[in-house]
């Protein structure tokens, strides 16, 4: 069985190392021999929320183990599939050694729910600093150039961010605060709360280091 996976998109403005769907959605493909019985034909295409902490537990099963109630993820194809997740989460802590950062996200089918536990420092502050583009960006933005979608990469970042992940608005356009969409934001802030509890994350959601032997 060989799983073949890609990497994100370029590490600019929302690419790689961001918990937007431009730093999230990478190709992925298997070859699954048929005497595992994996339930797919050659050419099927699973439209779910899938992720990379899922291949883990998917080939575990598929080696005839038990998977350790440890890990996290989900059986997302063979004879012992397990149901789609209602969301998928993410998260940014840093993106070079030394550029801390503090995000977390909570991905449906159709919003993106994002919480920035340090919104004064800029995307700008925390991205790497060895692509021309950024500091050509700032130039702009300085001189008063860029339209407010391209500007909020070198403003603080909200608190919150809700976006409809069905539009081709490329995750540009804030509903956090748009009472029609209250509901949503509700379901999912609790639903990154929920995970807060099942992984330890305390005070400022700084992960709690654990060792297992």
């Amino acid at each position: 069985m060989i799983v073949f996976s890609g990497d994100k998109e370029p590490a600019i403005f929302g690419g790689k190392a961001f918990v937007y769907d431009r730093g999230l959605r990478m190709p992925m493909m298997v070859r699954c021999p048929e005497h595992f019985h994996p339930g797919l034909q050659p050419g099927d295409v699973i439209d779910d929320l899938v992720s990379a902490t899922d291949i883990g537990p998917t080939l575990i099963d598929f080696a005839g183990s038990s998977v350790p109630d440890y890990t996290y993820g989900r059986l997302f194809f063979g004879p012992n599939r397990q149901p789609e997740p209602e969301y998928s989460l993410a998260i940014r802590d840093r993106c070079n050694s030394n550029l801390i950062d503090q995000i977390r996200s909570v991905r449906s089918r159709w919003y993106k729910y994002i919480k920035n536990f340090m919104p004064k420092k800029t995307y700008y502050e925390v991205s790497h600093n060895n692509i021309a583009a950024h500091p050509a960006g700032h130039k702009l933005y300085e001189d008063g150039l860029l339209p407010p979608n391209q500007a909020a990469f070198y403003a603080p970042k909200p608190v919150e961010e809700l976006c409809d992940t069905s539009t081709a608005s490329y995750e540009m356009k804030n509903l956090a605060g748009d009472p029609q969409h209250k509901k949503t934001s509700v379901a999912m802030r609790r639903a990154l709360e929920t995970r807060k509890a099942e992984t330890n994350e305390t005070g400022g959601w700084k992960p709690r280091r654990c060792w297992r032997k």
